[in-house]
């Protein structure tokens, strides 16, 4: 009877096993930790053509970012990842898939764990889900504004936003940021109004978000709501204000492919619907839907004092947007604007690792320069072009690689550069 028991339990653990192998899908961002998962040892990244980004983290340090090629076979559960510049020397592993958003790897007495971007498995197992950003935007130019704005960014030493400062021809604010278990407080002046943005946080996702202005007195000025599904997708955004109408509405989204396919947004001065098709080819990077895409345009909309858009890249809104945006289509109508009907395009260039360099869509012009400990070229040596870029074995290269970097010049001069 013990025996028979046994053996049914074993038989419910292979089915499942099945099932789950069944459901389990690679392509996505990963966090591993160690055996002990009290911190993240690792961020990964795989894409559906067959390439990814390794960030390694020792102390909540980044380590800097590698670049890799791999094959799974999911008949087997055996992965395989060749680094760039050591391919000779691929890592195979034998995995073992948890659940469709959680595998282990175990070599001797260490184990390691891959917990999916976006699950709930994080809690469950100690840990939780990293709020790093993975490719660090240094510099957002707004550069078809009259006022040249300019955002720069940092972060502290767990990869999240830390401290902003924005320029234009017209002022200069400086916006600091400060993390609890449950909430983010972000603050700056403008005008002599100290302007204090609260986000609540429960279950390691935004609920709530209220702005808050002083200035001979606290105001609360706009608070957003957040509804997310039992996909961990956010589904509906209700804004409130006693001291701007426009920012009363309800908007709710509906997901499509891993993306914010539509969004239908209704207030008493406006009733409008976005369409959004992606460009498949690429993954949307950081800050570029929040800037330059769908996520940009939803809060928008609503014209809402906010600073979530900024946060969908640091894993604080549930699943994010897949893909870069390829087309916006906008129907309705508002007081502003009367009736409309319109699609917007977006073109974008890229740089030698394959970021957004340039995002072009209507009349605007967006321009991103990325951290050098993300693996990006910086700006300036990726400009010159004609450049030849050898490492110290003698090897040629496109883009700047890890360790002692030799550039000859196209005007014959050589530097060096060390890059982490």
């Amino acid at each position: 009877m013990i025996m028979k028991k046994i053996l049914s339990l074993i038989t419910l653990l292979l089915l499942s096993m099945a099932m789950f192998a069944e459901d389990f899908n690679i392509v996505g961002t990963w966090y591993q930790y160690e055996s002990d998962v009290e911190s993240l040892d690792g961020i990964w990244v795989f894409k559906a053509d067959n390439t990814g980004t390794l960030e390694e983290f020792h102390k909540g340090q980044s380590e800097g970012v590698d670049n890799f090629k791999y094959d799974f076979d999911a008949s087997n559960c055996i992965l395989t990842i060749y680094i760039k510049g050591e391919e000779d020397d691929p890592s195979v592993m034998k995995i073992t898939i948890v659940s469709p958003t959680k595998f282990t790897y175990s070599e001797g007495r260490d184990v390691l764990t891959w917990i999916k971007d976006g699950s709930s498995e994080g809690e469950n197992s100690g840990g939780s889900v990293s709020h790093a950003v993975n490719d660090r935007v240094s510099k957002f130019f707004y550069a078809s504004s009259n006022d040249g704005l300019t955002y720069n960014f940092n972060y502290d030493d767990q990869g999240r936003f830390s401290l902003f400062t924005v320029t234009s021809t017209k002022e200069s604010l400086t916006i600091t940021w400060e993390y609890a278990s449950d909430m983010i407080t972000i603050k700056y002046t403008q005008n002599g109004a100290i302007v204090t943005d609260k986000l609540f946080v429960s279950n390691d996702k935004v609920v709530k978000e209220e702005v808050w202005i002083t200035n001979g007195g606290d105001f609360l000025f706009n608070t957003l709501d957040f509804t997310y599904d039992e996909k961990d997708q956010l589904v509906k955004i209700v804004t409130k204000s006693d001291f701007e109408s426009w920012a009363n509405s309800e908007m709710n989204l509906i997901w499509e492919d891993g993306n914010i396919k539509e969004a239908s947004v209704v207030g008493s001065k406006m009733n409008t619907s976005l369409t959004f098709d992606y460009d498949t080819a690429h993954e949307d990077q950081s800050l570029v839907n929040a800037f330059s895409g769908s996520v940009a345009m939803i809060f928008n909309e609503t014209e809402a004092v906010t600073f979530s858009p900024m946060l969908f890249c640091a894993n604080y809104f549930g699943k994010q947007c897949k893909n870069l945006t390829k087309r916006v289509s906008r129907n309705g109508s508002n007081t502003h604007e009367g009736t409309f009907n319109e699609a917007i395009d977006y073109s974008y260039e890229f740089d030698g690792n394959g970021h957004v360099k340039k995002c072009n869509f209507g009349n605007k012009e967006h321009q991103y320069e990325w951290e050098a400990s993300s693996g990006i070229v910086t700006p300036a040596l990726a400009n010159h072009l004609g450049n030849t870029i050898f490492t110290f074995d003698g090897r040629s290269h496109d883009i700047l690689q890890r360790g002692l970097n030799i550039i000859r010049q196209e005007d014959g001069k050589v530097i060096k550069i060390f890059k982490k």
